[in-house]
């Protein structure tokens, strides 16, 4: 992979929040988004360089959110920061939600998940109760017929596989 690659955002990304920024009906040229693209790594690839500064300069080995808001402010993208921050709580409050969703409806007991079944397996098995319930019953009336000796074939009866 080059690094030109390395360097590249998802295009269907950069697709998306382009065409959330303008009017309806404004086309993109294929070169606009590639700049786009590309000046958003580059911004991102500076704003890490200004933060990791930041927490270099307090003497910490992990990089914060704090050192981030740093950044910003040091390249007096200050107005960005309490948008963020509203982003991340919103972000956060829906990763609390979705989580409490999954747990179980009972205190502290966590209910196993049932596995899904493929429709083609769903399928098989009813295929094979069909036969299963036509062969019980093709055979239902040979035992009693076996035994008073009056056998009797049904060819009416259908087993489709």
């Amino acid at each position: 992979m080059s690094e030109k690659e390395e360097l590249a955002l998802p295009s269907a990304v950069i697709t998306r929040l382009l065409k959330d920024a303008i009017p309806d009906g404004i086309n993109i040229s294929k070169e606009a988004r590639a700049a786009v693209s590309r000046a958003a790594a580059i911004f991102v690839l500076y704003t890490t360089a200004c933060a990791s500064h930041a927490q270099a300069a307090s003497q910490r080995k992990t990089l914060t959110i704090d050192d981030v808001y740093a950044a910003l402010e040091d390249m007096l993208f200050e107005d960005m920061i309490d948008p963020i921050k509203e982003s991340l709580q919103a972000y956060h409050a829906q990763k609390s939600k979705k989580e409490s969703l999954s747990n179980s409806p009972t205190k502290g007991e966590k209910v196993p998940k049932k596995r899904k079944r493929s429709q083609s397996a769903t399928a098989k098995e009813t295929e094979s109760a069909n036969v299963f319930d036509a062969s019980a019953s093709l055979f239902a009336g040979t035992s009693s017929d076996l035994m008073t000796g009056e056998l009797e074939t049904d060819v009416s009866a259908e087993v489709t596989i």
